[in-house]
């Protein structure tokens, strides 16, 4: 059938489209709309209640609608404007129940002593009332926006001459022709108004001596003491310098200095030589040490070249102890 939101077993393409042509394109609707369009056609019987006074309860209003019959549903909203009443909108479950709150209207319907005003409404006042909530909030941000900006209008219109300070507050310097370096440094008022209309400011650049300001070249400033200290103790680190950069030894490329293995080759910049023990002697071996006249050639005095001290020493202490056992000497070894 046509009131089908779906599309039913046995339909063709071409007559699904002849079915929208013929509503309107409004056929094939969503679960959404079709759920809200149920709701809508349940709730039947509507009144809409208005000028009722915000301090009214919702059961003192369902306790006195519900003389007139079953209520089904009942939703609050808010009116707007500058009396900012509230309104109902009851739906009842009968037509009689409607008809019963018109007659009740029509003698005088008095809610907690306020009268007010019960009509049938019209769905185009349906869909506005249950929309002014949203014209409200809309309403509310253009007036605090409007109050704003007439605060600022009147922090503008506030001549300099006119601001008062108080000993000890921040105060920002701008404004400066001849001193441009000071504008925007934060300083703190030392005193009160000097009888020519200037203020003592005490600035970090010279904090012995004030500088006494027009008006005109300071405004009060929020900024937090700590914060801004924080800021002029803060001191920019130096940027390391760069390494010069080296030369491969294997593939000759330049690489950066800051690279340990060549960029072409994957060289290390720097080998691990390996010292042959028996080429060089180590640096830490001790002359004469046995207490011999200089130049001595004794193995003792003279250790033997390339061996370190330690080594040195351990391989004397065997060979003594092999002359003692043998009875031998130590010139043998030389």
């Amino acid at each position: 059938t046509p009131e089908q939101t779906c599309r039913p077993r046995g339909m063709s393409v071409d007559d699904i489209c002849a079915m929208i042509a013929l509503r309107g394109g409004n056929s094939l609707i969503s679960r959404k709309k079709k759920k809200r369009k149920e709701r809508d056609r349940s709730l039947k019987n509507p009144i809409l209640v208005r000028n009722v006074n915000p301090n009214i309860q919702d059961d003192m209003v369902e306790e006195y609608f519900g003389m007139c019959g079953n209520i089904k549903s009942m939703v609050r909203y808010k009116e707007g404007g500058a009396n900012m009443m509230h309104k109902f909108v009851i739906h009842f479950e009968k037509q009689t129940g409607q008809m019963a709150a018109i007659a009740l209207m029509r003698k005088g319907a008095i809610l907690a002593g306020c009268p007010v005003d019960v009509i049938v409404p019209t769905p185009e006042q349906l869909w506005e009332t249950r929309n002014a909530h949203k014209k409200f909030k809309k309403e509310e941000k253009k007036q605090m926006r409007l109050m704003a900006s007439k605060e600022q209008q009147k922090a503008a219109a506030v001549k300099p001459e006119d601001v008062v300070y108080t000993e000890g507050q921040l105060v920002e310097v701008c404004g400066l022709a001849k001193l441009p370096k000071f504008n925007g440094m934060l300083g703190t008022v030392c005193g009160g108004k000097t009888p020519d209309g200037r203020w003592p400011v005490i600035l970090p650049a010279r904090p012995g001596k004030p500088f006494n300001l027009k008006p005109v070249n300071i405004k009060a400033s929020w900024a937090d003491r700590d914060k801004e200290k924080k800021k002029q103790e803060h001191q920019i680190k130096k940027k390391k310098e760069a390494l010069p950069n080296w030369v491969c030894r294997v593939c000759k490329n330049e690489n950066y200095g800051w690279r340990k293995k060549c960029n072409k080759c994957r060289k290390p910049k720097e080998d691990s030589v390996r010292k042959n023990p028996m080429e060089k002697p180590s640096d830490r071996d001790d002359y004469n040490k046995g207490g011999h006249a200089p130049g001595c050639g004794c193995s003792k005095c003279k250790p033997f070249s390339g061996v370190s001290s330690a080594t040195n020493n351990a391989y004397l202490s065997k060979a003594m102890k092999a002359a003692k056992k043998f009875n031998t000497k130590l010139n043998k070894f030389e």
